[in-house]
């Protein structure tokens, strides 16, 4: 996965964005979480995207953690599990359900470690606010 990320439209578009090379990315697109395999993507094209959007670029102070699921099924949808586990996740035992690839739940986490970075702060609810770009 990681030979091909470079060359993701995604990577792209976010690398150019936040000034970041692949083999320089910063320690903020590059955390590993829960869940991560189901974008089926390597980590720093997914978190730099999310990154680049969310935080970076939103004209908005806050955001809330459902539109960043929703825009990574639009914007990454092509190469995640979505559909497939949240069809069927409700088949599997709740300990099995919570060590699959999921990635609504790597979002999460990304999104925890952000804050515990510094970049944003937890509003409650799934609502975050930008502290610093």
């Amino acid at each position: 996965m990681a030979a091909e990320g470079l060359y993701e439209q995604a990577w792209q578009s976010a690398s150019r964005l936040l000034g970041i090379t692949w083999d320089d990315a910063p320690a903020y697109v590059n955390i590993e979480v829960k869940g991560e395999l189901g974008f089926l993507v390597e980590r720093r094209v997914w978190q730099s995207a999310v990154f680049a959007t969310f935080v970076k670029c939103n004209i908005n102070p806050t955001f809330r953690r459902g539109a960043v699921v929703e825009w990574c099924r639009a914007a990454l949808g092509r190469r995640t599990d979505f559909a497939i586990l949240q069809e069927s996740k409700h088949l599997l035992p709740r300990e099995e359900n919570k060590s699959l690839p999921w990635a609504p739940r790597a979002v999460r986490a990304y999104l925890r470690a952000l804050v515990k970075l510094g970049f944003l702060a937890a509003r409650g609810g799934g609502h975050y606010e930008i502290l610093r770009r």
